[in-house]
């Protein structure tokens, strides 16, 4: 230049770092379980740092110097507290308003590296209920109650809390009459062979519903075991040496005991037929002689040795019912024996003769049961008071005399 000298002062031109924030990852665990620290980091995606990134660098410039377990994290949805991690709680309870964040920063040679919080979600952890299993009586109303079972509880619940805390159930047993037209006549159950279930339809509340949602849903079983009928058999009864009339054999509808849920007596005179011999009652009479006995000539047991019963057994089933036979009394009454004296003439003055005479003279008839009728004059104590003697060593005076 023709009138000025240039001087060129040697200033310094400085390039500042960049300030950028890498987005942190959005993570997830399910209510009670601890997150998986493996899930922490940032987003490496190539596109999204060139995005970031200034002057073209690449994105290896951040990658290769900055490492996930490197990092600071805070997640507000974990619990890291130890006493509590000892107790088997891991999480805040369930929700998606928690974050990941970090504080930490980084310098690189072109970058001062921040972090963007990103999303923590705690997801609901999922219950199993199973409805316990339910028995009654057929036509009784009174199950044995309604219950039920989870698994699944976390973080540190009890079972009980989670129920408490809340779940309601409502219960609809398939085997159970509940409409009131039938429950004024007594019908309280279905059939006693029925497959019957206990269903079970729960309600979450509280903070119950805000940590857990149900997955399995299992019903039980609702049983209606049989009831038990009472048939009671008739009483009967002979005389010592008379077979038993087993056309008497059977039993009385009106006796029958332990008809339940609206039934008649038909549901049992209708199957079990009750007839001696071809029904469907075996009879036992204890009052019977033995096949011994009857091998020497008995019919029946003897009057003074009972007490004796007619018993039953059936094979008979009824689909509501179990069959109870009851025994009968089976009497034996007392046959009736006569007694006779025949004539009979001896000398004068023959004391001996006369009394041979009253002791031979009578006889014994009826129903004899195999036993010795004769052998029975002494067992009966017969005393003679014919006035043939007028002791035991004088006749009477010649005459016809007749018996008392």
């Amino acid at each position: 230049m023709t009138n000025y000298t240039v001087i060129v002062d040697d200033a310094k031109s400085t390039v500042g770092k960049a300030d950028i924030a890498l987005q942190l990852n959005d993570v997830s665990t399910t209510y009670g379980k601890s997150f998986d620290e493996k899930t922490y980091g940032y987003n490496q995606d190539t596109n999204y740092l060139k995005g970031i990134l200034k002057n073209g660098d690449d994105a290896s410039v951040v990658t290769d110097n900055i490492k996930n377990d490197a990092i600071h994290y805070n997640n507000t949805g974990a619990v890291t507290d130890t006493d509590k991690n000892r107790q088997g709680i891991y999480t805040a309870d369930a929700g998606k308003d928690y974050t990941i964040s970090s504080n930490d920063t980084v310098s690189l040679q072109d970058y001062n590296v921040t972090f963007a919080s990103g999303n923590s979600t705690v997801n609901k952890a999922k219950l199993s209920l199973t409805v316990g299993d339910t028995s009654t009586t057929y036509g009784s109303d009174a199950w044995t109650p309604y219950t039920y079972t989870l698994t699944g509880n976390a973080n540190g619940d009890t079972v009980d809390s989670v129920k408490e805390n809340g779940i309601t159930a409502v219960y609809t047993n398939t085997g159970a009459v509940t409409d009131a037209a039938s429950n004024e006549k007594k019908i309280y159950t279905g059939d006693a062979d029925g497959k019957y279930q206990l269903l079970g339809d729960f309600t979450l509340t509280g903070q119950t519903a805000k940590n857990y949602e149900i997955e399995t849903n299992t019903p039980g079983k609702a049983t209606v075991d049989k009831a038990t009928v009472k048939v009671k058999l008739n009483d009967v009864s002979t005389t010592y040496g008379t077979a038993f009339d087993t056309g008497a054999y059977g039993y009385d509808a009106d006796t029958i005991e332990g008809l339940t849920n609206g039934d008649g007596s038909d549901v049992v005179t209708s199957a079990l037929d009750g007839t001696y011999g071809k029904g469907d009652i075996t009879y036992t009479n204890t009052g019977d002689a033995s096949a011994e006995e009857k091998q020497a000539g008995k019919v029946t047991k003897t009057v003074n040795g009972g007490p004796y019963y007619l018993e039953g057994t059936t094979d008979k089933t009824l689909k509501n019912y179990n069959i109870e036979i009851e025994k009968g009394n089976a009497t034996i009454n007392k046959a009736a024996l006569y007694l006779s004296t025949g004539d009979y003439t001896e000398e004068y003055g023959d004391a001996k003769a006369v009394q041979h005479d009253l002791d031979t003279g009578t006889t014994v008839t009826g129903k004899a049961n195999g036993d010795d009728l004769k052998d029975l004059i002494s067992q009966i104590g017969i005393k003679n008071t014919s006035p043939a003697l007028l002791n035991e060593n004088q006749t009477n005076d010649v005459k016809s005399v007749v018996m008392p």
